[in-house]
């Protein structure tokens, strides 16, 4: 029988063969190296937090992308009596300015106006006070005080935003 360079007798070259040939078929399965040495999969929770996290910051982006492309509307000033008190000077007439608006005001001025119940527009009011707010950001309300020497009890109060900037 004939040997090979191996030493081997020649009808074994084919168990050789078949061993070289799984040996190829292992290397393309798991690689050149052969292993799955240093591949780590990531446990469960790892991914869903990673993917809690991703969904969040693109609820983030979506909401400020809709909050830059909607439109923005003024200021809206609307002024409401909150108490009346006895003073020193007169009454106090607490009101509270709250601005509705999507854009803040600055020097915000509001006239209160004292009528006679059921008086005609042109009679002239029984009385009249001002005041300035410097700012109200949109979305919230700004506090003061007006001061009457007549009870605004005994008469209508009306409030009118005379003027505001844009800051």
């Amino acid at each position: 029988m004939a040997r090979t360079k191996q030493g081997q007798p020649q009808g074994k070259q084919t168990d050789h063969k078949q061993t070289d040939n799984q040996e190829a078929a292992d290397q393309t399965q798991h690689g050149a190296t052969g292993s799955h040495e240093g591949r780590v999969t990531a446990p469960f929770w790892e991914k869903a937090v990673g993917a809690l996290g991703l969904g969040l910051v693109l609820l983030i982006l979506g909401y400020l992308t809709f909050e830059a492309l909607s439109p923005q509307l003024p200021p809206d000033i609307l002024v409401r009596q909150e108490a009346v008190t006895r003073a020193n000077q007169g009454f106090l007439v607490q009101i509270r300015a709250t601005n509705v608006g999507d854009q803040a005001a600055a020097s915000v001025v509001v006239e209160a106006i004292l009528q006679t119940p059921n008086a005609a527009p042109d009679v002239e009011p029984v009385e009249s006070g001002e005041v300035t707010f410097n700012f109200v950001p949109a979305g919230s309300s700004r506090r003061a005080g007006i001061v009457f020497t007549h009870n605004p009890d005994e008469y209508a109060l009306d409030f009118q935003v005379k003027s505001f900037v844009n800051p």
